[in-house]
């Protein structure tokens, strides 16, 4: 942020949070083969960087995390007042 003068963006953020698993996983196997890393990371499954919890799906090794699906209530149709923007 200190060079940029902004917060990282949703795939800076991503792949530092794939950096962190990678890192977790050689510390878990104690080795950077592929495979163990890997067997790892499926025996510890959950992790929790900076999206709440997330997991490994055993079955294909997909990342997984819970989602809200969200109905929501209707709004008033916008109008410009004054130049602005109200609701």
């Amino acid at each position: 942020m200190k060079k940029f003068s902004v917060p990282p963006g949703d795939y800076g953020a991503y792949s530092y949070s794939g950096l962190l698993e990678v890192a977790r996983g050689v510390e878990l196997a104690k080795s950077t083969d592929s495979e163990a890393v890997a067997s790892a990371l499926r025996k510890s499954p959950v992790y929790d960087h900076f999206k709440g919890k997330q997991w490994w799906r055993a079955c294909d090794n997909k990342s997984m995390q819970d989602m809200w699906i969200v109905k929501g209530a209707a709004r008033a149709r916008p109008r410009v007042t004054g130049g602005r923007w109200t609701w």
